[in-house]
């Protein structure tokens, strides 16, 4: 689709459709609905169907990659939103390698937003098959288990790729992201303690260098669910997430609250179908039925940022739109951190000394 309608998204392509259940946030997919039990194009599931879409759809890329190259920009292509590029079945390997080879690496003005629920099926195909830096990888986190578990697999193959970004979304409970000191976990191996927010630091004992370790991705969306059968979230766990992404200096883009959204008003908690705190004892019934009207919302939580999209991580851009009247441009500096302090333990867990980093 060439005007997607999707928020964070350009474009949106899909290379074919289809996909099984794999994760807690596949519970209502509305791929599956779409496509499976409304228009009966693909059998969904680990025994069903997987159809290739047309050659006509397979040369959209290559017109928006002109079109953005003659304008001078760059474009966003969400891929795939009736799919997972990265499902492991047999018939997919060869069309996959065809997205890559005469799709992905001709498109040169497009970013491509590889977003999957199978880490280690992308970390074994980009083991075997290099991808240029228009390629950013993203993997669902829907609970604190996949965090736990999916994160820092994604660190490791932040070399391999020009991105990592998350989509926390259908957002089904709190979570804690530890989005800066994973990082230096996975590249370096060392273990310290860190304060909540800022960045992560290490020292190397034999040079006494310090190093700065960015965090272990580049972008985080959060949605609640919407739909037939959508579960609530919390506007408290969307503003957790926000308030990591800040202390980490990470770009986050509330895409929607969802169909359930939940508030707090006081010690009492208040559900409704649509309906969002506005302090005090307002509350307000939303007209758009996913919560996707950041109009509508309360105005702390009109977040939506966009990384650079660009491959040099010590030069970050964002995007802040919190509505028509609140638009900002904001650069980032990773050389330039704000000062804290932060207690170092070698590779035995001890902490020999402590010292005030000054950066």
């Amino acid at each position: 689709m060439e005007h997607s309608k999707i928020e964070w998204t350009d474009h949106t392509f899909n290379p074919w459709i289809g996909c099984s259940h794999y994760s807690p946030g596949c519970a209502n997919c509305y791929a599956e609905t779409l496509m499976d039990k409304r228009y009966h194009r693909v059998q969904w599931g680990a025994a069903g169907t997987r159809s290739r879409t047309s050659e006509t759809n397979w040369k959209q890329p290559h017109r928006w990659n002109r079109k953005a190259a003659e304008q001078g920009v760059v474009k966003t292509v969400f891929c795939a939103s009736l799919a997972d590029v990265f499902e492991d079945r047999d018939e997919l390997i060869d069309w996959r390698l065809d997205l890559f080879d005469t799709v992905i690496d001709k498109t040169p003005n497009l970013i491509w937003l590889l977003l999957t629920k199978r880490v280690d099926v992308a970390a074994q195909f980009l083991r075997f098959r290099p991808v240029s830096s228009n390629v950013w990888l993203g993997h669902s986190i829907c609970t604190q288990q996949e965090a736990d578990t999916i994160i820092p697999k994604l660190a490791k193959l932040r070399k391999r790729v020009g991105g990592i970004f998350l989509s926390c979304e259908p957002l089904l409970e709190p979570l804690n992201l530890g989005i800066a000191s994973l990082a230096s976990m996975a590249i370096t191996g060392r273990r310290y303690y860190q304060p909540s927010g800022g960045i992560a630091f290490w020292k190397e004992r034999w040079n006494e260098k310090l190093e700065v370790i960015p965090p272990p991705v580049d972008w985080i969306i959060i949605g609640g669910e919407s739909g037939l059968g959508a579960r609530s979230c919390y506007l408290e766990w969307i503003r957790s997430i926000r308030d990591q992404c800040k202390a980490a200096g990470i770009p986050v883009f509330i895409k929607q609250l969802g169909s359930y959204p939940v508030g707090h008003d006081g010690d009492i908690s208040i559900l409704g179908y649509n309906a969002v705190p506005f302090g005090g004892s307002e509350w307000r019934r939303l007209s758009d039925r996913k919560g996707g009207d950041i109009q509508e919302w309360p105005e702390d939580l009109r977040v939506r940022e966009f990384p650079g999209f660009s491959c040099d991580r010590s030069d970050i851009f964002l995007k802040s739109n919190q509505g028509d009247d609140h638009e900002k441009i904001y650069k980032f500096d990773s050389s330039t951190p704000n000062p804290a302090q932060y207690s170092f333990r070698d590779d035995n867990g001890l902490h020999p000394h402590e010292q005030s980093v000054n950066c």
